[in-house]
């Protein structure tokens, strides 16, 4: 089975805008990402609430992994939102990335995404 076929998913990433406060620090809204709208993906749960370290030592809490495509556009500053199921349903409302590993087998470039994510409450 290829992978694509895996990802039964599908959901939507957004990126800050660029605009900033009187202070430079950013206060730009969500917007979707550039082409990154109802893009496939498969959302896995993690049990419990996991932590995540980083090659800094780093913990992080985790509440799900989302498996993305080789071609998505995702990155650390990104989140992603309205995730559904194939009918439709939805599964994850907002969730915050904490972590993207891009997964590859062997030298012929990335295979696929791993996002470690933190589900939001309260969008």
């Amino acid at each position: 089975m290829s992978f694509t076929k895996l990802l039964a998913h599908v959901a939507t990433i957004e990126e800050r805008s660029d605009d900033t406060d009187r202070f430079g620090q950013p206060e730009g809204a969500w917007q979707l990402k550039d082409g990154q709208l109802n893009i496939p993906c498969r959302l896995k749960p993690v049990s419990g609430r996991e932590r995540l370290t980083t090659a800094s030592r780093d913990a992080l809490e985790v509440t799900h992994v989302v498996y993305l495509d080789a071609d998505a556009s995702v990155a650390e500053s990104d989140r992603i939102v309205n995730v559904q199921d194939s009918d439709g349903n939805s599964i994850a409302n907002v969730l915050d990335i904490v972590f993207v590993r891009q997964v590859s087998l062997g030298a012929g470039g990335g295979h696929h995404f791993e996002v470690s994510c933190r589900e939001v409450q309260n969008g």
